[in-house]
């Protein structure tokens, strides 16, 4: 005879449950989680029985719902009060240290999935593939690298003998030559997307981006 192994379930008890599919939290559902897959959502009259091995665990008084999306997070910023903090203070490797902070934070506060548009340095796609990795725990990350920015725009922020230095947020391109360079290299860092902080972009006579 071929016996079947019984992977290990678990059992989530909910008093109230929003699933997500209407406007109207029901009362008294059981979601199963086998391995990594939701196989069961519904009445917990009509769940499948647990097997011994299985685990229960007992949310019954408590409001249970999918986990959120946030569709903008600055990890690596911290807790900034102005543009110097977030590129000045503080030098890539705290920052890196400071985003994978941020992002157990936001699992913790039940957002799964985030995107994080404007990193400082590669920080949030490091974060990203680091959980990706297994070697955190943390949300499900979508990153772009540091923003593109024309002249003045949100990314030009320092005076102009400083320039706009590596460790700043945005990296300025004065053509459409520089522009297309700068996403082929964040695409080839492995962005997840780019991020434009700029108006109106169009080339003068001169190719200069206005």
């Amino acid at each position: 005879a071929i016996q079947t192994r019984h992977l290990m379930s678990t059992h989530l008890i909910c008093g109230k449950l929003f699933n997500g599919l209407s406007d109207v939290a029901l009362e008294n559902q059981t979601i199963v989680i086998d391995g990594d897959r939701i196989s069961y959502v519904g009445p917990t009259s009509e769940v499948p029985k647990a097997a011994n091995q299985d685990d229960t665990v007992d949310y019954s008084k408590d409001f249970v719902l999918p986990g959120l999306i946030d569709i903008h997070v600055h990890l690596s910023y911290g807790n900034a009060q102005a543009n110097e903090d977030v590129d000045m203070y503080s030098p890539p490797e705290f920052r890196a240290l400071r985003a994978l902070a941020a992002s157990q934070k936001v699992l913790k506060a039940g957002y799964t999935s985030m995107a994080d548009p404007a990193s400082t340095n590669r920080v949030s796609p490091a974060v990203r593939d680091s959980i990706n990795a297994g070697m955190f725990q943390g949300p499900r990350i979508t990153s772009s690298g540091r923003q593109i920015t024309s002249r003045q725009g949100l990314g030009d922020w320092y005076p102009s003998w400083i320039g706009v230095p590596e460790s700043s947020v945005g990296v300025l391109v004065k053509s459409v030559d520089e522009g297309i360079e700068e996403i082929r290299l964040q695409v080839k860092d492995r962005v997840d997307f780019i991020k434009f902080t700029a108006d109106g972009l169009n080339r003068n006579a001169s190719g200069e981006l206005m």
